[in-house]
């Protein structure tokens, strides 16, 4: 990146400087080069030579030389897309197999840089996406695109390879889609079940590779709506096909009693070959997509989710996650859901690491129910101070009122301990050592066990750390499972003296 200035638009240059892109070159020395380089590709044989270039450079966005190279074939994307398409499918033949997979993947971002900004700059911005040479080089690389994914043979199955990468920001996707829907409906074709649910990222059939593709958005809607509509009658095709009628604004209610019946059957109990058990994650998380992009009319699907929540998903969160419930609840939950949203959600704070947004999404939909689940947050002596005191706010002025005399002191000491993570990331600056044997000597006054820390403790910055985020009282009780939560943590294999367990720690280490 140090060939390039800031990525500043219309920046006046010296009249020997080669005007790269968008940008010019802050070295004369790497604008000569530049310049010789650009002339030299746009004689015969050019094309080849920067595709050579590209494969040769990797994925690298500071050389002169690959830089040059590719903003050539982004601008003569017409012809090279083709090209480049054909040589990623042919890749993979190469006899160096580590060379024949970086080649491959160089040469598929110069199309996805095409056909997503019309630029490869190593950065991007909305400035530089609006700029017209962007916007004319782009819809060339999107035509091009399209025209080879209308195709069959390798060269299609690498434009729909490309199209369906989800790697980073692509601008100019959803005017791919919605140029590429005839070619994705005539990919379609019709129902003829039965039909298998995807497996992963790997052998699908074009039905569901073009549902996906027209998922993405963008899709046109007066070509595409009534043949997706098809896939709805299937239930290995139906949240595929339900997302991308809710991606292209259509309306894809009519799929929700069946997607609810897919949540409702769908179990890891049996522990299956790997295989099949990302067939159903990846089915699940269709369908879960799904119902998000459908919204409020979704929301009779809840019962079924929280259903599945408690039954498959819990204890340990180890499907989709927190927040992409969090995510759907928000999406589909009217005022009238709070106890569906509060069963759909509440189970998830017993996942590690549960995110606040658990939390504030309870507060703000969960009603009256969620008052249980937020106040056992509250008290939760495994949660951190920053979690706990979230968990506090989110009860609302009602809920927070309506607290009993121990619940306000546990308030008061969580808020307390929370003032004190300024003293510990202060005393680092001054002397980590100092600062973090006082944190420890703050955790022991914490739970009435004198200010000062034992004479051997040499504590390191995560412990401390650790320390500063958790209650250590007021009941020795307290002191030692946060002890013992930060030393298994920090001093897995030689704890120190301080630490329950260490080889030369008695019975009552913990309190001296």
């Amino acid at each position: 990146m140090g060939t390039l200035l800031g990525l500043i638009l219309f920046i006046a240059t010296p009249p020997n400087w080669w005007e790269y892109p968008f940008v010019p070159f802050t070295r004369p020395e790497d604008a000569r080069v530049a310049a010789k380089l650009q002339r030299r590709l746009e004689q015969k044989g050019g094309v080849a030579r920067a595709i050579h270039q590209v494969c040769v450079g990797g994925m690298d966005t500071s050389g002169v030389e690959n830089l040059v190279a590719k903003n050539f074939l982004i601008e003569q994307a017409d012809r090279t897309v083709p090209l480049l398409l054909d040589a990623t499918a042919e890749s993979t033949k190469r006899s160096n197999p580590g060379a024949s997979e970086e080649c491959r993947a160089a040469e598929g971002w110069v199309v996805r840089s095409a056909i997503c900004f019309g630029y490869d700059i190593g950065g991007t911005g909305p400035t530089f996406d609006a700029n017209p040479l962007a916007v004319e080089r782009r819809g060339r690389a999107q035509r091009a695109l399209v025209k080879a994914l209308d195709g069959q043979g390798r060269r299609a199955d690498a434009a729909m390879e490309l199209l369906l990468q989800r790697s980073g920001v692509c601008i100019g996707l959803e005017e791919t889609v919605r140029l590429a829907t005839p070619a994705l409906v005539k990919r379609l074709g019709v129902p003829r079940p039965p039909l298998l649910v995807p497996r992963g990222d790997h052998g699908q059939g074009d039905w569901a590779l073009a549902l996906e593709a027209l998922s993405l958005g963008g899709a046109d809607r007066a070509i595409a709506e009534t043949p997706v509509a098809m896939f709805l009658a299937d239930d290995a095709s139906a949240p595929l096909a339900a997302l991308a009628l809710a991606r292209m604004d259509a309306d894809a209610s009519a799929a929700v009693p069946r997607l609810a019946h897919i949540v409702d059957g769908i179990s890891l109990d049996d522990i299956p070959p790997a295989a099949r058990r990302q067939d159903r994650l990846t089915q699940l998380s269709q369908t879960i997509t799904a119902l998000t992009a459908i919204g409020q009319p979704a929301r009779a699907a809840l019962p079924n989710v929280a259903a599945f929540v408690s039954r498959v998903e819990m204890p340990g969160c180890h499907t989709l996650g927190a927040a992409t419930y969090v995510s759907l609840v928000r999406s589909v939950a009217t005022a009238a859901d709070g106890d569906r949203a509060a069963a759909c959600l509440a189970p998830l704070l017993a996942c590690a690491g549960s995110p606040s947004e658990v939390l504030r999404a309870l507060g703000e939909l969960g009603g009256e129910r969620a008052r249980a689940p937020l106040l056992a947050a509250l008290r939760d002596e495994t949660g951190s101070i920053g979690f706990r005191l979230e968990a506090f706010k989110d009860l609302g002025t009602a809920g927070q009122a309506m607290l009993g005399e121990p619940d306000r002191k546990l308030v008061k000491l969580l808020q307390a301990k929370l003032q004190t993570h300024p003293e510990l990331l202060a005393s680092f600056k001054v002397s980590m050592s100092a600062g973090t044997a006082a944190e420890l000597g703050r955790c022991r006054a914490e739970a009435g066990l004198g200010h000062e820390p034992p004479p051997d403790a040499n504590v390191s910055w995560s412990f401390a750390n650790c320390l500063s985020n958790y209650l250590c009282g007021p009941s020795r009780e307290t002191y030692e499972r946060t002890m013992e939560r930060c030393c298994r943590a920090n001093y897995p294999g030689n704890p120190p003296s301080f630490c329950a367990g260490s080889p030369d720690a008695g019975p009552s280490a913990l309190i001296h």
